[in-house]
């Protein structure tokens, strides 16, 4: 591989190494080497996961790790880049999990003087770190243990007589170890964060680590200050012009509802049974306008997308909350057949204080009511609750089931797939995931490219990690991308997952990162000194390596081809009504194509000696020869 140049800028330096079992703090230096070849953040803790944890741990047992990671954007005056990675060995998949949120916690982390903080071994008892600058310490959390996210960080503010630290901390759901829990933080502040896909949240509890406070005062510097400087104002100006910035900007990520539902027609309904719903108007982002009490945005971004809103009616009517997102109007909204605005902010908000994933839980829910519309499941088994369809009460009630471990929400509390496999062969037909992590809010039928990503991504069934907004919203290519063709999407979902890891690791909103990537390679050369971050053929690069990284995490773990795919549903039963009717996904064919622009053996799904050695990751080759071997 090529040598490049040294890091001037962008990074502290430094990581924090947390030792819960025997109260130990050490602070070591991060090497240069990694940071050039996996930039920070995602791609970083990819680094340390494969190279710290044994393959076979238990995910919730003292072996497992978690890793707290900024990246050289960070803090930095680049609009859209306060956020930050948790990455872990997941409770719910059992393979590599990397979850984000933005705020203001993560520049207030990079303020400290760290890029990571690595949570090992498992407190005697409840504990929550405190970061204050230099000064770092484990502090008792037994008096915040049960509290919920919003009353933890209101009573450590209190208690420190600070309002300016900024919290992150697990809920109810993550002291119980329930493995769609997540990590929530700044729920006080101008912008949340919710880090909770896979099972964080979880993670933090088996270790009885109820918060992370930060406070800091340290500069970021910028190697090249002049040219990050208008590099900036061109981002900014780049990114006021273009008209999808503008409507999230004015509805945030509520204006794909109506594209999804009425121009594509891949809205998940009642369980993914539909594409289309008919109640979407309900959900739709002109009702969340009506609640709308006022827009924010995370630390140093111009987009600002953030929309505080109030509940008009139902049991916590007068409640102000942030939120919802489109992924948790789809999954507790339309996937759960309601199409009532305030019944959606109300499971948003309770999902928020009990710290769980609303993907998720959404998908759990709808998994139980398909289950019931279907007799597969006995009234008392399913608590008494009435399972029809948009039930606001069991909907609320559920979450609560959830997070607490309560009666039927013991079950789904460990995810849909391990759920159906409790409740019988019968049900994992309606179980939503890839896996094991719940499917997010596209229907595969109708977007073949956004399915084979879903299918593929590394963490499990995700939306994100290889977003194919070529084919769902025409940028950052016009015409779209034909959503119903095979052609090309191999490649294309190739380059996108790439791509994702790059940003995933400086770290960067990919709202802004996807207009002008070239851009923010420009602001990372800025800001680092090194100019192959300018190119983005070169990041390219370096994001298809850690991709790979995480691919061989997962394989040591256990991946094999089979666990490529998605719900048997989208493959064999056409679309039944809508845009994508009478369409199914090409499953079979889409695989093939993107083994063969990953550069993967066709037969079992793994990277080929030859793409690891282009990418540098000759001390992976043998872990997956030798795993081969023995398959």
């Amino acid at each position: 591989m090529m040598e490049m140049s040294g890091i001037k800028g962008g990074y502290n330096n430094r990581l924090l190494r947390v030792d819960l079992a025997g109260k130990k703090i050490s602070v070591e230096a991060t090497d240069e080497s990694d940071a050039l070849r996996y930039i920070g953040g995602r791609g970083l803790s990819a680094k340390y996961l494969y190279t710290e944890l044994k393959p076979g741990i238990d995910p919730l047992g003292p072996e497992n790790k978690i890793i707290f990671s900024v990246g050289p954007l960070t803090g930095s005056d680049a609009p859209a880049c306060s956020r930050y990675c948790v990455a872990t060995k997941s409770p719910l998949t059992g393979y590599t999990l990397h979850t984000f949120a933005g705020g203001y916690w993560p520049a207030e982390l990079k303020r400290t003087g760290y890029d990571m903080i690595v949570a090992e071994g498992v407190s005697e008892d409840p504990c929550y770190l405190l970061i204050n600058d230099d000064q770092t310490e484990i502090r008792d959390a037994r008096k915040l243990w049960g509290s919920s996210t919003l009353e933890t960080e209101m009573t450590i503010k209190r208690d420190l007589n600070d309002d300016n630290v900024k919290v992150l901390s697990i809920g109810p759901a993550g002291e119980r170890m329930v493995r769609i829990a997540g990590v929530i933080s700044d729920r006080t502040s101008r912008r949340s964060g919710s880090a909770s896909r896979g099972g964080a949240g979880a993670v933090m509890g088996s270790k009885k680590l109820k918060a992370i406070v930060v406070k800091g005062n340290k500069p970021v510097t910028a190697a090249k200050p002049k040219l990050l400087r208008e590099t900036i104002k061109k981002i900014v100006t780049t990114l006021a012009g273009n008209p999808t910035v503008k409507i999230f900007s004015k509805r945030g990520t509520t204006r794909g509802i109506h594209i999804i539902n009425d121009v594509l027609g891949i809205f998940p309904t009642r369980n993914f049974q539909q594409g289309s719903f008919e109640s979407a108007d309900g959900i739709g982002p002109e009702e969340f306008e009506k609640r709308l009490i006022k827009h924010d945005a995370c630390y140093h971004c111009s987009i600002g997308c953030s929309k505080r809103r109030q509940i008009k009616t139902g049991p916590l009517a007068g409640v102000e909350h942030e939120g919802p997102e489109y992924e948790t109007i789809a999954l507790l909204g339309a996937n759960c057949g309601t199409g009532d605005a305030d019944t959606v902010l109300a499971a948003d908000y309770l999902c928020d204080n009990m710290g769980l994933d609303t993907i998720s839980t959404g998908v759990c829910i709808s998994f139980l009511m398909e289950l019931g519309q279907r007799g597969l499941i006995s009234e008392k088994k399913a608590d008494g609750l009435d399972l029809s369809w948009g039930n606001r009460d069991t909907i609320l009630t559920l979450i609560s089931k959830i997070g607490l471990r309560e009666g039927v929400g013991d079950l789904l509390a460990d995810g849909v797939k391990k759920a159906s496999e409790k409740l019988g062969e019968e049900t994992k037909y309606y179980a939503m995931h890839s896996k094991g992590l719940e499917l997010p809010g596209y229907d595969p039928r109708g977007a073949q490219g956004q399915g084979l990503s879903i299918g593929t991504t590394n963490r499990g069934g995700c939306h994100e990690r290889g977003f194919c907004t070529q084919e769902l919203y025409g940028w950052p290519t016009e015409p779209p991308s034909d959503r119903f063709s095979v052609k090309g999407k191999g490649k294309l979902v190739k380059d996108n997952q790439d791509r994702y890891a790059i940003f995933d690791s400086t770290i960067t909103c990919f709202f802004a990162s996807f207009h002008c990537p070239e851009l923010y390679a420009t602001a990372l050369h800025a800001v680092t000194g090194v100019e192959e971050f300018g190119e983005l053929s070169r990041l390219q690069l370096i994001g298809e390596r850690i991709w790979n990284l995480e691919r061989a995490f997962n394989i040591r773990e256990g991946l094999t081809k089979r666990e490529d795919d998605i719900p048997e549903r989208f493959k064999t039963v056409p679309m039944p009504t809508g845009p994508a009717q009478g369409h199914v996904s090409h499953w079979d064919e889409l695989i093939q194509l993107y083994y063969e622009a990953r550069g993967y053996d066709q037969g079992s799904g793994y990277p080929t000696r030859s793409k690891l050695k282009e990418l540098g990751l000759d001390y992976v080759i043998r872990d997956i020869e030798r795993i081969a071997e023995a398959r």
